[in-house]
């Protein structure tokens, strides 16, 4: 990964040393998560304290258009649950008589997934007017840090006909190691050096690899994007 990040920073030296260029701070806030493509019975996520900094080198195409690339470190957090309950039959056996009635089993499952990330973006911008400008482009992540896990309560009809169960989930190993997107937004402005942003990512791979089931629902498939909403301050530092 060094190796590539070498490559990339030396090709970009390169391609922006022949014409006017400047390098910017930029930091911001997010919120959003990984949104499967599916609902999901009693689901529900809360996104929790996200944000973003990095360098970024702009390079001036024409009047309207620029060229924009950079890293950002990106740090991202989500708490999310679901809740299931579903008909079943469980076996009992009465005087030597064995037999199933029906009954239901509630699940309760609660979970967190964190992401420390590098961002390289690759986007480009057109002036609308004078102060107002349009971005679009893609992106690629690399996580130098993952995390997903929680605890899945499960209990078995009532009044203690079966013990309830709980345990623990780790679905770090179901987690990509990268993952890669499309974005776009709108800025504003304030003077040279001071700019404001707000940008849509949509990533187009599951956040998981094939085959990840939930911990309430071991029999169906599962995939969930990153989407996110980003609002970003932009400080021009210098030009070159």
């Amino acid at each position: 990964m060094r190796l590539l990040i070498t490559i990339y920073f030396l090709t970009l030296i390169v391609y922006m040393a022949k014409s006017e260029n400047l390098a910017a701070l930029k930091v911001g806030v997010q919120a959003g998560g990984a949104i499967p493509n599916q609902n999901i019975e009693g689901s529900y996520a809360i996104p929790g304290l996200s944000f973003h900094a990095g360098i970024e080198l702009f390079k001036k195409k024409t009047e309207r258009i620029e060229f924009k690339s950079g890293l950002n470190l990106h740090y991202r957090n989500l708490t999310y649950g679901q809740e299931v309950k579903k008909d079943t039959l469980i076996s009992i056996e009465i005087q030597g008589q064995q037999g199933k009635v029906p009954s239901y089993y509630y699940a309760e499952a609660e979970g967190e997934m964190r992401f420390l990330s590098l961002e390289i973006p690759f986007n480009f911008y057109y002036i609308i007017k004078e102060k107002l400008f349009l971005q679009f482009g893609v992106w690629g992540y690399y996580h130098l840090y993952k995390y997903d896990s929680g605890t899945v309560h499960i209990q078995i009809g009532e009044g203690g006909v079966l013990d309830d169960l709980e345990e623990s989930f780790d679905n770090e190993n179901y987690l990509r190691q990268a993952d890669f997107g499309l974005s776009g937004g709108i800025g504003y402005r304030f003077n040279p050096k001071l700019s404001m942003e707000l940008e849509i990512q949509r990533g187009l791979f599951s956040v998981y690899k094939s085959g990840f089931t939930l911990p309430t629902d071991a029999e169906s498939s599962f995939n969930a994007y990153n989407t996110y909403a980003l609002i970003s301050l932009r400080y021009k530092l210098f030009s070159f």
